[in-house]
């Protein structure tokens, strides 16, 4: 039993150990396989340092690399070529110390704080040789990031631009280069002078510039001279010789028989012309490649060489400055003008769309107002009072909407010349006289006289016409107080005025929501009040305009006081008395027969039929209907006063007629009021500047008629 027991561990050892050997052995195989693989793997890569380090080593320009300190790590032969010092003079040593004399064009301090910034700098250095001599040097300098994205220090790309700075020839070339940007009127001329001082320095009868969309891959052919081939059209990225300059961002070379076995190994296409000397250079700006600049030969008597390479290299960088710099100013002055275009659209526009619309309504708004007041049936004065609500409604709409859109678009206006405040209060109110009656309400007004604000008399007759107009729509029983006195606000004198009523008022938790476009407290399908919502958030635009303030004080169910404290004039007299003096007296009544007549000169009916009636009891009145046939009327006889429109349809416009009719004998001094659905900002300053007494804008009620003309005879 024992011996059994034996056998049986010595067999089963046996087994283990021979388990175990067998399991060592490929273990053993496959670390020796892994080894030889590593091994294998690390001749390899120490094959391709070293053919790295040869292709550095063979490089003509001087490649160096430093660490964190600048002191210098490797220096391959061109370095060796470029300075004299081999290796193992230099390797260990303090780049700024036996190299650096001075910095040509860029302060050290630029220099590190673009490396910090962005990582890279290019630009150009004066460098000491071993032999004391100076070597001007283009450096391309970039910091070195291991795997981790830490920096490890630096690696400079150094070319010996010595001959090239030297030559007074090339810098001039470069001097005049930049130039061209500032004087160039166009692409055109930009290239064509390139290509004038690019064969100041050799042959270039066939040259051409190429740029590229890199986005879109296209390239294009803006300046192309060549005896052999003509311009190509716009095209995708191909496999020429230009899209290999563009795309490795580096100079091309090649001699015939180099094209052909390019050509051969299917390296690249020939997509012109053959030729006997090629030589392209990319057109480099910031690390982005804009195009190629490309000279060819088609005579082995002009064969390009790797001097004509390096001076094209040279003047290249100045080429693509220029080249961008012209674009950028192209682009501007193209989106200046599609804006100036833009803002002259909308202009003419909104001031087509401004008369288009006040024309009518003058006849809609007048003649309803004539209906109630010559209407005895109570029916039919109510269903006028209804049209002439409906369409005060509609005027109040697009008033808001013009006022919101003048201010938004127009930036010539000057905001800020003497306006009265009393003539203005007193013209609004009166305006708004009859709405309020309509409603029964009392209006009262203060106004002191010689009060100016500093403002603009249309944006100011809409700001107390909006609040006014406010005012009226939420008040249905009492009164409506208009007040303007001086005051002084924050140490400066000031005008304050304000807009009380007895109306609805207003909570104080929607103060500032009254002030916004389009809103009111009462809102959706089921609000109280119609309108748009615009006039008070306008009113405060004009306040802001003006320089000024709004507020509010309301108590619900008791009323409400609207105020503005606009800038006063009285600290700019002077300015008060020169707009005094620029106001035109009203022209003495001109010496006239008994029977002189008022001229009308407006080519629509509905508005002819309206002011003949709004006129013809109280003075004598003719019309007619173009400009022409007023100049002819004028001839033939003398009037007293002229209505005249502008827009006069076919002919010569409200305008000319004007100017042609004051050449007459006898119409110097005779009034002529423009008479216009022309309203917009800015309108009124217009008119009267082109020569016109005085201007009434549509839609006018007949007592604003009647204003104007007393004002203008001498009756007011």
């Amino acid at each position: 039993m024992t011996l059994m027991m034996f056998l049986f561990l010595l067999v089963l050892v046996v087994l283990v150990l021979g388990t175990l050997w067998i399991l060592f052995s490929r273990l053993e195989k496959r670390y020796r396989r892994k080894y030889l693989d590593l091994q294998q793997e690390q001749v390899q890569a120490e094959n391709r340092i070293a053919y790295q380090h040869s292709l550095l080593q063979q490089v003509n320009d001087a490649i160096i690399t430093y660490d964190q300190d600048q002191i210098i790590r490797s220096w391959n032969q061109g370095a060796e070529s470029v300075y004299g010092w081999n290796a193992a003079e230099v390797t260990g040593k303090y780049a700024g110390g036996s190299l650096r004399v001075g910095f040509h064009g860029a302060e050290k301090e630029l220099i590190l704080k673009a490396l910090e910034e962005k990582g890279y700098w290019k630009g150009e250095l004066v460098h000491r040789r071993k032999d004391g001599t100076t070597a001007h040097i283009l450096t391309s300098t970039s910091r070195i990031k291991d795997v981790a994205g830490k920096d490890t220090g630096l690696i400079s790309i150094n070319k010996d631009i010595t001959e090239l700075m030297e030559s007074d020839k090339v810098r001039k070339t470069v001097y005049r280069i930049s130039e061209l940007a500032n004087t160039a009127m166009s692409m055109d001329d930009l290239f064509t002078g390139i290509h004038v001082l690019i064969e100041e320095l050799m042959d270039a009868r066939n040259m051409y510039i190429a740029l590229a969309d890199p986005a879109k891959e296209v390239l294009t052919f803006p300046y192309f001279v060549d005896t052999s081939d003509e311009r190509p059209l716009p095209r995708s990225f191909r496999h020429g010789l230009t899209e290999k300059v563009i795309r490795t961002g580096t100079p091309v070379l090649l001699n015939q028989s180099e094209i052909r076995g390019m050509a051969d190994r299917q390296e690249i296409e020939i997509l012109s012309a053959p030729a006997v000397s090629w030589l392209g250079v990319p057109l480099i700006m910031e690390r982005r490649i804009l195009g190629a600049l490309v000279l060819k030969s088609y005579t082995p008597e002009v064969i390009y060489s790797d001097e004509e390479k390096q001076m094209l290299i040279y003047v290249s960088e100045q080429i693509a400055l220029s080249i961008h710099r012209l674009t950028v100013q192209q682009e501007l002055v193209e989106a200046r003008d599609k804006a100036e275009t833009s803002n002259r659209l909308t202009k003419s526009l909104l001031a087509n769309m401004n008369h288009e619309l006040r024309t009518p309504m003058n006849g809609i708004l007048g003649f309803a107002g004539l209906m109630v007041a010559d209407l005895d049936d109570p029916q039919q004065r109510k269903r006028a009072e209804n049209i002439l609500v409906s369409g005060r409604r509609l005027m109040n709409t697009l008033d808001s909407i013009m006022d919101l859109s003048y201010l938004e678009s127009t930036q010539e206006i000057q905001y800020r010349i003497p306006v009265s405040v009393r003539q203005t209060v007193e013209a609004v109110c009166d305006k708004y006289e009859s709405l309020a009656s309509g409603k029964n309400l009392k209006m009262e007004r203060t106004a002191d006289p010689d009060q100016y604000i500093l403002g603009h008399e249309h944006l100011f007759r809409h700001l107390i016409g909006h609040l006014l107009d406010n005012a009226i729509k939420f008040t249905e029983k009492g009164s409506i107080e208009v007040r303007a006195a001086r005051i002084l606000h924050k140490d400066r004198p000031s005008v304050r005025i304000s807009i009380r009523d007895t109306g609805i008022g207003v909570a104080e938790e929607d103060f500032g929501l009254i002030f916004d476009a389009f809103r009111q407290v009462s809102e959706g399908y089921g609000r109280r009040f119609e309108g748009t919502g615009l006039g008070l958030s306008i009113a405060r635009r004009i306040v802001e305009l003006f320089q000024g303030e709004i507020g509010v004080s309301s108590t619900p169910g008791e009323g409400s006081e609207f105020f503005v404290i606009l800038p006063s004039a009285e600290g700019d007299w002077p300015a008060v008395k020169q707009e005094r003096k620029m106001r035109k007296p009203a022209p003495p009544q001109v010496q006239a027969p008994a029977h002189a007549e008022i001229l009308l000169v407006e080519d629509n009916a509905a508005n002819i039929q309206l002011t003949l009636l709004y006129l013809e009891k109280d003075y004598p009145i003719s019309f007619t209907t173009s400009g022409s046939s007023a100049i002819d009327l004028c001839m033939e006889r003398q009037y007293r006063c002229i209505l005249m429109d502008i827009n006069l349809g076919g002919g010569i416009d409200g305008i000319e007629t004007m100017k042609e009719i004051r050449k007459l004998k006898g119409f110097d001094k005779v009034p002529i009021i423009a008479v216009t659905g022309y309203a917009a900002l800015g309108d009124r300053e217009r008119f009267l500047g082109e020569g016109f007494d005085e201007y009434l804008p549509k839609p006018f009620n007949r007592e604003e008629m009647h204003r104007v003309l007393r004002k203008v005879l001498g009756a007011d």
